[in-house]
C-alpha cells in the first residue's frame, strides 16, 4: 500500500511541479507582456508626437517651396527624409504590435495548459485481486502483471510456522482530466 501511495504521491508531485513551472512561465510572460504594453504605450505616444511635429514641419516646408528653386529642392529632400523616417517609425510600431500579439497568444496558451493540469485526477482502473500466492515456509516472489501497480497487500500470520501468507491487489493507474 505504501508503494502505491508513494507512486501516486510521486505522480502528484510531478504534476504539481509541472503546474508550478507553467505558473512561473505564465508569470514571466505576463510580466513581459505588461512591460511590453508600457513600452508600446510610451512608443505610441512618442510616435504620435513625432508624427505631428513632422507633419507640421512638412506643411511648413511645402508652403515655402514656391520662394526659391534651390530652396524647393532642399525642402523636397527634407520632406523625403521625413517621409522615410515616418515609414520607418510606422514599421517599428507594427513590429512591436505583432510581438505584443504573440505574447498575448502565449499567455492564453499557458493559461489553458495550467487549467488542464489543475483538473487532473489519478484513479485506479481494471483492478485484479489474487488468491493466497504462497504457503507457509515458502519463498514469496510476486509481481503485478503488465504495467499494473500494487495497491493492496493482505497477509495473515500463524505462530506455529512463524510465517505469513500473502495476497495482493494490482490496478492500472490512470491520469485523467
Amino acid at each position: 500500500m505504501d508503494r502505491v501511495e508513494s507512486k501516486a504521491s510521486s505522480e502528484n508531485n510531478k504534476i504539481l511541479k509541472e503546474v508550478s513551472q507553467l505558473e512561473k512561465g505564465f508569470k514571466d510572460v505576463s510580466q513581459k507582456l505588461g512591460k511590453l504594453e508600457l513600452e508600446s504605450h510610451s512608443f505610441q505616444k512618442s510616435l504620435s508626437n513625432e508624427i505631428l511635429e513632422r507633419r507640421d514641419l512638412n506643411s511648413v516646408f511645402r508652403k515655402d517651396i514656391s520662394s526659391n528653386t534651390k530652396e524647393v529642392a532642399s525642402l523636397h529632400s527634407k520632406s523625403a527624409v521625413l517621409d522615410k523616417d515616418l515609414s520607418f517609425l510606422n514599421k517599428g510600431l507594427t513590429a512591436q504590435k505583432t510581438e505584443q500579439d504573440q505574447l498575448q497568444s502565449s499567455v492564453a496558451g499557458l493559461t489553458k495548459d495550467i487549467s488542464k493540469l489543475r483538473n487532473r485526477v489519478l484513479s485506479r482502473q481494471n483492478c485484479q485481486s489474487t488468491n493466497w500466492v504462497n504457503n507457509f515456509d515458502q519463498h514469496l516472489n510476486y509481481k503485478c502483471p503488465g504495467n499494473k501497480v500494487l495497491v493492496r497487500a493482505e497477509s495473515y500470520h500463524t505462530n506455529g510456522t512463524e510465517d505469513r501468507r500473502w495476497k495482493f491487489e494490482c490496478c492500472d493507474l490512470v491520469l485523467s482530466f
